[in-house]
């Protein structure tokens, strides 16, 4: 069901604009609509001044570099605000992050380029443990400049070339030798007088080959002296970069709270911007219209009159038949329903005063799925998996679907007795009998049709029930033809089917069939001049409509013969082990296809069947503007 909503008018001096939407923001229970959509008003839509557009600017900023440091200092996304107060955090972020911020940033700097070098720097010490045998002397000159080239073993020759130009750039002075590095590349080590060094980089840069480039701090000492400062350095980097993390993790601790407090105080200040040209004006006032549950009315016009004074107005407005088509829907269902609003919002969301299926999809999808699956063990399986992620997770859609498997697996587990089922026929070997009927044997083929015809056609009679009601309440001459021609088309098809399997005497032959041209009168009268057409394949489509809830049947014996070729090879298998795996591999199969199949067919047959004859949706959630800060938990 949903909640009567009221809806509200207040009035204001601009002056007080910020200081209501805080307000509002605060309670959490205003659905803020747009005045542009609210025929009921005709004042301008307020604009944000320069300042108001500058402070969104200095915001927004604030706002990155705020999260910027959450990012940098890994801090937990529920960590607690420090305070209720929306006003405080945002006076003092300002102040307080540009003192934190380049203190972060340098730390964050020091643990990248430690990173950088922990991962860089034993290549450099292995590579160059490879090369020693290649220096020559002259290289541990330290009046020669060296330049290391590294060229894969195909293109070696580009490497001759080069000692050639070595030679002719240096007049025979630079000197080469030359080695393999691994399978794959060569190595070539050159070492000039300082005077050529700028005339031989130029040549190696027109070669486009690889340099061997130590970090600067090492490019200038002794092949020796290189790999010793390497080594030691990469025994210093794990206390460093130790010392650093220790002071990032100091800081995160000193300023979690704060920095998710202010990240939430800022996001509630430009979101309030945001809504800001929902509203109207005139040269003095503004003007905001909502949304509230009408038991909160009084809450609001209490908080804003304590917030403000009465300089601020707010009212109620009569519920005309256009306003009601923009009201949006609290949606309130009891605790084991309230699961099923996902669904029943993945098809479309209700309109305000429109019948809310939930309980009804709440009462009868676990029943179908139960109905499917129907097997004590899987039951059971499915049950103990679904109440350990209930306690994993705890809010959101998978939670919501943990909460909708739970009951389908306890009805799974109702109709595994009624059938008799505990892995499929594992239950006959432990004395285990069906209560209703073995669904498997053929002989009970025509109870379990019939059963789930019944089922079915119940469904879609208390939907076209449901569907003239609300033509009734809604005094939709249409809907009052379209769904009551159904109905009786229905009804004439429930005779006639009990006349022709002699379950009703033949006497009413002649009411059932004039029932079934009455209810194609009027299904024909609400479809206009091509119901003469449509309005029999309607009819016969009536019949469609309950046929398709054999799948439930269908589905449901699927799963028993599965179940039963597991067990059957089992047991023809001489080994137990590899009998038991092939047996727990089958089950394991066949629960996931009883899980995921019945879901979907559950959902297709209220969907597709149920929904059609009464339920149109198209409504607006409600969704009232609320701190963030205020609301946290």
């Amino acid at each position: 069901m949903s909640r009567k909503m009221s809806h509200l008018q207040i009035i204001g001096l601009k002056t007080d604009l910020l200081a209501a939407i805080r307000e509002l923001g605060r309670l959490g229970c205003v659905h803020i609509d747009s005045l542009a959509e609210t025929p009921e008003f005709s004042t301008s839509r307020l604009t944000l001044d320069a300042g108001m557009v500058r402070r969104q600017e200095e915001l927004s900023l604030k706002l990155l570099q705020i999260n910027g440091l959450i990012d940098t200092l890994g801090l937990p996304k529920n960590a607690k605000p420090i305070t209720e107060n929306a006003d405080e955090p945002v006076e003092h972020a300002l102040p307080a992050v540009e003192e934190l911020l380049p203190v972060v940033q340098r730390l964050a700097s020091q643990r990248d380029k430690l990173r950088a070098e922990r991962e860089l720097l034993p290549r450099f010490l292995s590579t160059l443990r490879k090369l020693l045998p290649l220096f020559l002397s002259v290289v541990r000159d330290p009046d020669t400049v060296s330049f290391g080239v590294l060229v894969n073993r195909s293109q070696s020759d580009v490497l001759d070339i080069i000692a050639g130009q070595v030679a002719e750039i240096t007049g025979g002075q630079g000197e080469t030798a030359v080695g393999p590095l691994d399978a794959t590349t060569q190595a070539m080590f050159i070492a000039v007088p300082p005077s050529g060094a700028d005339a031989i980089a130029s040549m190696l840069d027109r070669h486009d080959v690889s340099r061997l480039r130590l970090p600067p701090e090492f490019d200038s000492t002794s092949p020796e002296s290189a790999i010793a400062s390497l080594t030691s350095r990469l025994q210093a980097i794990p206390d460093e970069s130790a010392a650093v993390e220790q002071q990032i993790k100091a800081i995160a601790e000193q300023w979690s709270s704060r920095l998710l407090t202010f990240a939430a105080a800022l996001q509630d200040e430009l979101e309030m911007y945001q809504v800001l040209p929902q509203l109207g004006q005139t040269e003095m006032t503004f003007v905001l219209a909502g949304w509230v549950p009408a038991t909160m009315v009084p809450d609001v016009q209490a908080a804003l009159e304590r917030a403000i004074g009465d300089r601020i107005i707010v009212s109620t407005t009569p519920m005309t038949g256009e306003l009601e088509r923009h009201a949006p829907v609290a949606l309130s269902n009891p605790g084991l329903a309230r699961p099923f609003e996902s669904l029943v919002h993945l098809y479309s969301t209700p309109r305000y005063e429109e019948f809310d299926p939930t309980s009804l999809v709440a009462l009868f999808m676990p029943l179908f799925f139960g109905m499917m699956l129907g097997d004590i063990g899987y039951g059971a399986l499915l049950l103990a998996f679904t109440l350990l992620l209930r306690r994993r997770i705890a809010s959101g859609m998978l939670h919501d679907l943990a909460n909708i498997l739970a009951l389908g697996a306890g009805w799974t587990i109702v109709f595994g007795f009624l059938f008799g089922e505990l892995f499929g026929t594992l239950g006959e070997e432990i004395g285990l009998h069906p209560i209703l009927f073995d669904r498997a044997e053929s002989d009970h083929l025509v109870e379990l049709l019939a059963l789930t015809l019944s089922i079915g056609a119940a469904h879609i009679l208390l939907s076209l029930l449901l569907g003239l009601w609300e033509g009734i309440q809604q005094r939709n001459r249409h809907h009052l033809l379209e769904r009551g021609g159904r109905l009786l088309g229905l009804m004439a098809l429930f005779l006639l089917a009990g006349i022709l399997v002699d379950f009703l005497p033949g006497e009413l032959m002649t009411p059932a069939i004039a029932l079934l041209i009455l209810g194609t009168v009027f299904l024909a009268s609400s479809l206009g001049k091509i119901g003469i057409i449509v309005a029999p394949i309607e009819m016969i489509g009536l019949v469609g409509n309950v046929l398709s809830y054999l799948r439930i049947a269908a589905i449901g014996l699927s799963s028993v013969y599965l179940a039963l070729v597991a067990n059957e090879i089992a047991g023809i298998i001489g080994s137990i082990i590899v009998g038991l795996i092939i047996a727990v591999l089958f089950h394991a199969l066949n629960l996931v296809l009883g899980t995921f199949s019945p879901t979907i067919q559950s959902l297709r047959l209220h969907y597709v069947e149920f929904f059609r004859n009464f339920y149109e949706g198209g409504g607006t959630l409600y969704e009232p503007y609320r701190s963030r800060l205020a609301h946290r938990e």
